[in-house]
């Protein structure tokens, strides 16, 4: 090979010293740009922002997910739901709480309750929402509804009635479900508008304000519902408010619903006296009812200890009478024979009082206590003329 007369430098290989392993720190998230934005500012440059996100998941997201939701409404998760679907799993509750006891125990409960009130109408507040993202919440709910459905059937036949129900919660697909079953759906709070002395008033486990809001209008003849005496005894803020509720229920027989799970925990049935009661029972509240058994049991206490005196008093009378009778028959025996009969009268005017009774006119001064007779055995001789 020819020589250029350019002769080219060696090349050397170096290695480079391996360094100590530092800590790798924690990876940052990965920055995924969006569509990019060109601002003009005011120094005439143009500047290119966007608006970047990380691939790590949203906190909220994170949340919803956790609560096994598809979406949210006011804070509150749902999950997806055909009209099919809801049906299915509504049957599904409805079938489990057909076979339990409970169901029979509510029907013996409500037989009587049922034909003795005449029920125009049932308004149902608060039953939650067949969507919940909770299991236990939409078991809950079907199974308020199947015992509704129990208590319904038993009402008298043959009377058409409006049943009515309102829920801030209920999606666009629990107002369909109800619909396709007969029933109707007020916006809140245009279901209480509803609440008259004829009606069934379904509401379990709602707020203080739920309650006193149907306080506000006529007596239900039947309302179901948490026991009003619970807002005092767990909530001294709501002590007025259980105050009013405890004056709509006043005069109300109350039975205690059946239990299932806490289903219907702390839920009672309040019942308005019917027109059979009497006034008087109607308008007396359970602590006068309870004061005029009182006032009447002493009153009877009362006769009683009087009757008892005024029995003593005569079995006491005629003991004396009787030990006096004794008394004079005794004195009266031992006189000796040779007494005569003015003396025994005088005796027994002594001994009986101004009372006794007065000495026979034809009574021998000197007659022996032996032969005495009266004037009714006496019988006259006849007068034969001898002498």
């Amino acid at each position: 090979m020819a020589d250029t007369g350019n002769p080219q430098p060696a090349r050397t290989r170096t290695r480079k010293k391996k360094s100590a392993k530092k800590p790798v720190a924690p990876a940052k998230p990965t920055i995924v740009h969006t569509k990019r934005k060109e601002i003009v500012g005011e120094d005439g440059w143009i500047h290119v922002v966007d608006k970047p996100r990380t691939n790590q998941p949203d906190i909220k997201a994170k949340k919803q997910s956790l609560q096994g939701g598809d979406f949210e409404l006011k804070g509150v998760s749902y999950v997806n739901r055909t009209l099919v679907e809801m049906k299915e799993e509504f049957e599904h509750w409805k079938r489990s709480w057909e076979e339990r006891p409970t169901c029979q125990a509510l029907k013996d409960k409500m037989k009587d309750v049922e034909t003795a009130r005449k029920i125009e109408n049932v308004v149902v507040l608060g039953l939650g929402s067949l969507q919940s993202a909770r299991r236990d919440g939409r078991r809950s709910s079907a199974t308020q509804l199947a015992a509704l459905q129990t208590m319904v059937d038993g009402l008298e036949s043959g009377t058409e009635r409006q049943i009515v129900f309102q829920d801030p919660q209920f999606t666009r697909m629990d107002k369909e479900f109800l619909t396709t079953l007969g029933y109707k759906i007020k916006e809140d709070p245009e279901a209480f508008a509803e609440v008259g002395e004829g009606s069934l008033v379904y509401a379990i486990h709602c707020y203080a304000q739920v309650y006193k809001s149907i306080a506000e209008r006529p007596r239900p003849a039947i309302l179901i519902g948490t026991d009003v005496g619970n807002f005092a005894r767990f909530d001294a803020s709501e002590d007025t408010t259980a105050k009013e509720l405890e004056k709509m229920v006043e005069g109300f027989e109350v039975i205690e619903f059946p239990q299932l799970r806490h289903d219907f925990s702390d839920t009672k049935i309040y019942l308005r006296p019917t027109a059979k009661t009497q006034p008087s029972e109607v308008n007396t509240s359970q602590g006068e009812v309870a004061a005029a058994k009182e006032v009447e049991a002493e009153s009877t206490m009362t006769e009683s200890t009087q009757t008892e005196t005024s029995q003593a008093e005569a079995i006491q009378t005629q003991t004396t009478d009787s030990e006096s009778t004794e008394a004079k028959t005794a004195e009266l025996k031992s006189f000796p024979e040779n007494t005569t009969q003015t003396e025994i009268v005088k005796a027994e005017n002594i001994l009986s009082g101004p009372a006794s009774i007065p000495v026979a006119e034809n009574a021998q001064e000197n007659t022996p206590a032996g032969e005495v007779k009266t004037e009714e055995t006496q019988t006259s001789l006849p007068n034969t003329g001898t002498s």
